[in-house]
């Protein structure tokens, strides 16, 4: 779980909290997509060795985890400033 923010009245506003959150998620929702498309194409790396393809995908795939891991945290954010009471 992330540091969560302390919503209060001195403090930015807990709808401001929760959009830019929800702004972000979506940022990183369209950078995931994106990423699909970017995925490695086996056909580009057998000339490398048999090796290459392997390699490739897996940093792929520690792109879309790490990338989803921000997404679960953007995610925890949100939803606690949703459930504080001010």
């Amino acid at each position: 779980m992330p540091q969560c923010p302390f919503v209060h009245r001195n403090g930015t506003g807990r709808d401001a909290l929760v959009q830019a959150y929800c702004d972000a998620g979506s940022a990183i929702h369209a950078a995931l997509r994106k990423l699909a498309d970017a995925a490695p194409n086996q056909r580009d790396y057998y000339p490398l060795g048999e090796d290459a393809w392997r390699l490739a995908k897996r940093e792929h795939e520690s792109r879309v985890e790490r990338l989803g891991s921000v997404l679960t945290e953007l995610q925890a954010l949100a939803e606690h400033c949703a459930d504080t009471d001010t």
